[in-house]
């Protein structure tokens, strides 16, 4: 027979809320392929969430990608930097690669009961990325504005800038040449994240036997010396109990726990029974007790899990795919 109880701490700040929240536990999510993680609600056991694993270039209603370079001054001659610039907008998506896509229709498929959700976003950003941040960006742009979104992974947002000079040369080049054009879509979002789990197994069987033994010897087991017990069966290993994270009194906590589950298994039925009580009370002894009780199969081991979780923020980024302004270079790219 197995329990599960849920350390609150934290974690009842995000029971109180009116939305869910995905567990952004590593070792507890769903991998489902090489290409889609699938994270639990923290609330519904029959919802998962999932964030696609590639980002595009936003597309119009006749296909053609949502980018545009308009650039003035380049073809004068000699070339003067600065009398020249460009006008640079395109707006990104995010979506799920073939792979991640095929993945997730079979995962619906396999669990049909199962809701599946993106995540939910704080806040989106796209911009581009560079080695080395601050001069290189100052020589390409004159001015960047860069969207900021929330709420939604499956929003499109956009990227608007003035270049320099140079930077029209620049972009005008590296249009030519996708792969050295790097674009990033970041997000952030929050989850419940793991700050301390334990789990505490007791073997019955064991237990009784020790019990047994100390009975036959006269020797009961009082309230006074329940931890010194408790800790010899831990020794022999028929109480056991392992702790990930938390801290110092987390620690102590759970071994009181492992102490109360043992408390309640037996020390009701353990109590000393005064001389002139009847013989139907002496019943409940403990060898009556062991005789009706440790050969249920079922209750041979009991485990106790516990968790403890808080709010934490995560950040990802995924490339943008630029390629195809390439194939729509002389609709997407002017000069004036």
């Amino acid at each position: 027979m197995k329990f599960k109880l849920i350390m609150m701490g934290l974690f009842l700040t995000l029971s109180s809320q009116s939305f869910a929240y995905p567990i952004v536990s590593d070792s507890e999510a769903i991998r489902y392929g090489d290409v889609l993680t699938l994270y639990l609600d923290h609330r519904e056991a029959n919802k998962v969430y999932f964030a696609p694993n590639s980002s595009m270039l936003a597309k119009d209603n006749s296909d053609m990608p949502m980018f545009g370079l308009t650039t003035w001054g380049l073809n004068e001659v000699p070339f003067r930097p600065e009398n020249a610039g460009a006008w640079v907008t395109f707006t990104a998506r995010l979506t799920s690669d073939p792979l991640q896509a095929a993945a997730l229709a079979r995962y619906l498929e396999d669990n049909p009961n199962k809701r599946v959700a993106i995540i939910p976003v704080k806040e989106s950003t796209l911009g581009l990325e560079s080695n080395k941040p601050g001069a290189p960006f100052s020589k390409l742009f004159d001015e960047m504005s860069i969207s900021r979104i929330g709420g939604h992974l499956e929003d499109e947002i956009g990227f608007m800038s003035t270049l320099t000079g140079i930077g029209a040369k620049v972009f005008k080049e590296a249009v030519k040449k996708p792969d050295s054009l790097k674009i990033q879509y970041c997000y952030t979002f929050d989850g419940a994240g793991p700050d301390m789990d334990a789990k505490i197994t007791v073997n019955w069987q064991r237990v009784y036997d020790h019990y047994r033994s100390s009975f036959t010897v006269g020797r009961w087991w009082r309230k006074a010396t329940i931890t010194r017990e408790v800790e010899k069966l831990r020794q022999s290993g028929h109480v056991k109990w392992e702790i990930n994270g938390g801290t110092a009194d987390d620690q102590e906590y759970v071994k009181e726990v492992a102490e109360q589950i043992v408390k309640r298994l037996f020390v009701p039925i353990l109590q000393y029974v005064p001389a002139g009580q009847t013989k139907e009370a002496r019943g409940w002894s403990f060898m009556s007790f062991n005789h009706s009780s440790t050969h249920r199969s079922e209750h041979k081991e009991e485990v106790w899990e516990m968790s403890r979780r808080q709010l934490v923020e995560r950040e990802r980024c995924l490339p943008v795919n630029v390629r195809d302004v390439k194939n729509y270079y002389t609709d997407l790219v002017s000069d004036t």
